[in-house]
This record gives structure tokens, C-alpha cells and sequence, in this order.
């Protein structure tokens, strides 16, 4: 079970990765794993490719896994 402390101290590591990331490569991954959009979506809605979108999601999702595990949070 994950205590609340856990769960702050996550949040906090959650919200400064985000505020790390450039303002079109947050709108993707937010648009992508909270509004649960798909690729086409977001593609569409951001007048990009869906190859492009796809690999910005890719470094995104590698960047935010070594982040986490370089504050100490195992993957």
C-alpha cells in the first residue's frame, strides 16, 4: 500500500517533470496519458504526423522513466 507521503512526494516528481518539458511536447503527453486521446488524435488536432507524435511520446515516456529513476523511484 502507497502512503500518502508516497503519493506527495510522487505528485510533486510528477508535476516538475512536466513543468521540465517544452510547452508542444507536454500538450502531446498530457493530450496522450491523462485525456487518453490517441496518436491520430493528437496528430490531427496538432497538425503533426502521427510517426512524429509517436516518436516524441517514445523520448518523452524514456525521458520521464530515467527521471524517475534518478530520483530514486524504480520503474
Amino acid at each position: 500500500m502507497v502512503s500518502v507521503e508516497d503519493e506527495l512526494i510522487l505528485k510533486k516528481l510528477v508535476n516538475a517533470f512536466l513543468e521540465s518539458l517544452d510547452s508542444r511536447t507536454r500538450i502531446i503527453f498530457l493530450r496522450r496519458y491523462w485525456y487518453t486521446l490517441t496518436v491520430q488524435e493528437i496528430a490531427k488536432k496538432m497538425g503533426m504526423s502521427e510517426s512524429h507524435v509517436s516518436v516524441i511520446l517514445h523520448r518523452t515516456r524514456n525521458r520521464f522513466k530515467d527521471y524517475l529513476k534518478k530520483e530514486g523511484i524504480t520503474v
